[in-house]
């Protein structure tokens, strides 16, 4: 399982604004009724999906009654997308889980070693004894704790181009099995983030008898939020980068609320704002138009074009946007 976390240089170590969305799922997830539910958390990219649902689990880890992710699981990786991938990162995620999940990984270890030993008759067999040992042991710890994890970019689950159908053909195979077990999996909450892409997918989950569906939709920041962003950045970059700090004091008095209604709100921008101030020469820092602007993409590509020019900080950047997740810095 990776470990990883991919945020702006300048993400803030609180969460920033969302409080009504944060405190929506936390409460759905805590309600007593013991069966499965799944929150889904739908927003375009860069409005700060992911950023929630790790503010989710942390808040929710507090409550002792329930078994919390320790990280959320990413389907951008394909790995998960296969019913075998998905359960060794569903088991994986979760605290002590050489302890809760004994009977799968025991399962699990003897089909490595039948693998390695290439006993092809017996693999076969020993895969649908790790399926089973792992719902026995969901089952079996569900009794006694709720189970909460963490679905990112559910939209990656689907290969369907944008626009045509999605068919069972273009689904990962471990949404399928994940339909087909959730039922089953009573005291089990699910929250999944995607874009609106990912809705044939959510379509087919409140089409499930006897599982609780609740969308949270995410929308940009209003433009209360975006001063509160500003001020939490503020604040980081005062102990961490005085040039950073000081520029963002500098900035004239109405020039958040410009920076607001030209990025339409949307964090992403906002915070490649802020980390185009923390490198940028003096002469180059971008200028932000006044008046009623409401010029997203005009911002995108001033930033793109400024960081183009920053030299081999540039060339940098625009290798990294290129580069697949998980790149590391000696790569």
């Amino acid at each position: 399982m990776l470990n990883e976390e991919f945020t702006g240089v300048w993400a803030t170590p609180q969460l920033v604004g969302r409080k009504e969305q944060l405190n929506q799922i936390v409460q759905l997830a805590r309600q007593a009724e013991k069966l499965p539910r799944v929150i889904f958390v739908e927003g375009e990219g860069g409005i700060g999906k992911t950023r929630l649902l790790l503010a989710a689990l942390e808040q929710l880890r507090s409550h002792n009654d329930i078994c919390v992710a320790r990280q959320l699981i990413d389907l951008y990786h394909v790995t998960h997308h296969t019913t075998d991938g998905f359960m060794y990162a569903l088991s994986d995620v979760l605290p002590d889980n050489r302890r809760w999940f004994a009977n799968y990984w025991r399962a699990r270890d003897q089909l490595v070693r039948l693998r390695l030993a290439g006993r092809v008759q017996e693999i076969d067999r020993q895969s649908v004894a790790v399926r089973k040992a792992f719902t026995a042991d969901v089952l079996r710890l569900a009794e006694s704790h709720r189970l909460v994890w963490a679905l990112d970019t559910l939209e990656k689950l689907t290969y369907a181009l944008l626009g045509t159908g999605v068919s069972a053909e273009d689904i990962g195979s471990s949404w399928t099995w994940l339909c087909q077990q959730l039922p089953r999996w009573k005291n089990v909450v699910l929250i999944l983030a995607g874009r609106q892409s990912a809705n044939p997918l959510w379509q087919q989950l409140e089409a499930i008898q006897g599982l609780q569906t609740d969308r949270v939709p995410l929308a940009a920041f209003t433009a209360e939020e975006t001063i509160e962003y500003f001020e939490a950045v503020t604040r980081l970059a005062e102990t961490q980068d005085r040039q950073t700090y000081k520029r963002l004091q500098a900035l004239p008095g109405d020039a958040r609320q410009r920076a607001h209604t030209l990025s339409q709100g949307r964090p992403i921008l906002l915070s490649l704002f802020v980390d185009f101030l923390s490198i940028a020469p003096a002469d180059k820092l971008v200028e932000i138009p006044s008046g009623d602007i409401h010029l997203p993409d005009d911002l995108v590509r001033k930033l793109i074009n400024r960081f183009r020019e920053s030299g081999p900080i540039g060339d940098t950047v625009l290798a990294l946007g290129r580069a697949p997740k998980g790149v590391d810095a000696e790569l």
